[in-house]
């Protein structure tokens, strides 16, 4: 496992509403000084370089090169003391597998390619102050899968793998509440405690697939991802819902690339992402992401920057 704690400040300037939902109350227009006020915090805060985490594992050889294997890892929040991934003991990761000497099948919520090519391609470890994982966070489900069936094959310096999942997290309504609060009224976070639950319509359908190659110090890594959302994406109060739109699909994709200089200690790396999202009507977002990251260490310390 790992615990990551610190305390950081955060300084937010305001924002430009106008002309949207949260820039009106009661059908009257809200200053930006109210409805997106200026903030400063300091705080005690979690998971900054690298996620917090609880995990076991193990596995049973099978003979002949097969063995039988699971993992359970639940994120933890050691400044409050709970549960992350929405209030799951184990929701980062928990699944049963089956490996042989070159493939392996894990079935069960687990990363899906797009994450692991994510942490092939930065400088980081995939926290909460990481830019080179900015992409991650324009569809929640590029982090976790519920209902996963992945396979993995690796040979000599390249690696694939590829996944599907009849529900990956998304439920009827989406909205910004997250578990205890969530329900089948207000809607939830894709991704949420209950999202996954598996629906005749296929809602949440998803598939996924990652390459990547490493070889003395050199990782070159591309990823592609598709969620079917049909879904309505709203604002949540305590019991109502309000609908903004109706989200069809996602599909992103990524290309990285990271070299070490293991007799410098340097490590450089950048990527690229692009993700899109249908709707209903004829405005379909894009959202693009570049990052750039360089790490150098001197013995005990590291010190890096990302733009």
């Amino acid at each position: 496992g790992t615990l990551d704690a610190g305390v950081d400040h955060t300084n937010r300037g305001e924002g430009d509403v106008q002309g949207t939902v949260f820039g009106v109350s009661n059908g009257a227009p809200v200053p930006n000084a109210v409805a997106a006020p200026e903030r400063k915090l300091t705080r005690v805060s979690s998971s900054s370089t690298a996620q917090s985490l609880l995990g076991f594992r193990g596995s049973e050889d099978l003979g002949g090169g097969y063995r039988a294997g699971f993992q359970l890892e639940g994120t933890l929040v050691p400044d409050t003391g709970t549960l992350g991934n929405d209030d799951r003991m184990f929701g980062r990761v928990a699944v049963v597998s089956v490996t042989t000497p070159y493939h392996a099948l894990r079935f069960g919520r687990q990363g899906p390619p797009m994450l692991v090519a994510y942490s092939l391609a930065t400088t980081e470890r995939l926290g909460t102050t990481d830019l080179m994982g900015a992409g991650l966070v324009v569809n929640n489900l590029q982090s976790r899968w519920d209902n996963m069936i992945g396979y993995w094959a690796r040979t000599g310096s390249w690696l694939v793998i590829a996944g599907v999942s009849p529900n990956a997290g998304v439920a009827n309504r989406i909205s910004a509440a997250r578990a205890p609060a969530a329900n089948a009224t207000t809607g939830q976070i894709l991704g949420g405690k209950t999202a996954g639950n598996e629906t005749p319509e296929h809602q949440g359908l998803a598939h996924a697939a990652m390459v990547s190659y490493s070889s003395e110090g050199l990782v070159l890594t591309g990823g592609y991802h598709y969620n079917k959302f049909n879904a309505q994406i709203g604002l949540a109060s305590a019991t109502a819902f309000v609908p903004l739109f109706n989200a069809q699909s996602y599909r992103g994709g990524l290309v990285g690339a990271k070299y070490t200089i293991s007799d410098w200690g340097t490590t450089i790396g950048a990527n690229f992402h692009i993700g899109n999202f249908e709707e209903e009507g004829n405005v379909d977002p894009e959202v693009r992401s570049i990052a750039f990251g360089v790490r150098h260490t001197f013995g005990l310390v590291s010190v890096l920057a990302q733009a």
